[in-house]
């Protein structure tokens, strides 16, 4: 006679995890995160505690292996670092959509090589990276 609902039978992480769960399988979750956080960061930055905002953009984060250090701001980072890596994936699933099109297994690859090989050069010469060698 354990006709229990499911709801019993969760452990209280399960119960506590759960609605973030179903709220990321959503397809439009992320959309709406983003949403949030630019109306947060909108209010923020014209709030009276605006500076803290602008501050928050001039953290300096350090990232370095052995000798080689990259020490530069947020603002760098999330600029010109992940904006690479956001445009890189957008393309290489541009060309995947064009690959499940045409049916094709090399055309993704080859295109993001292009999109590489075509920013390289700009990237190298516009975003000189600052690496401190002591």
């Amino acid at each position: 006679m354990a006709n229990h609902s499911r709801k019993y039978d969760e452990t209280p992480i399960e119960r506590l995890v759960s609605p973030f769960l179903h709220f990321a399988g959503q397809e439009a979750a992320g959309g709406v995160l983003l949403l949030i956080c630019t109306l947060a960061a909108l209010v923020w930055a014209n709030s009276y505690w605006a500076g803290s905002y602008e501050s928050l953009w001039e953290t300096h984060l350090r990232l370095g292996i052995g000798d080689y250090v990259i020490d530069e701001s947020l603002h760098f980072w999330i600029n010109d670092a992940l904006m690479v890596v956001f445009f890189f994936v957008a393309s290489l699933r541009c060309f995947l959509a064009v690959t499940q099109t045409l049916g094709s297994f090399f055309l993704p690859v080859i295109g993001s090589l292009v999109v590489a090989v075509v920013e390289l050069p700009f990237w190298s010469v516009n975003v000189p990276a600052k690496v401190i060698v002591p």
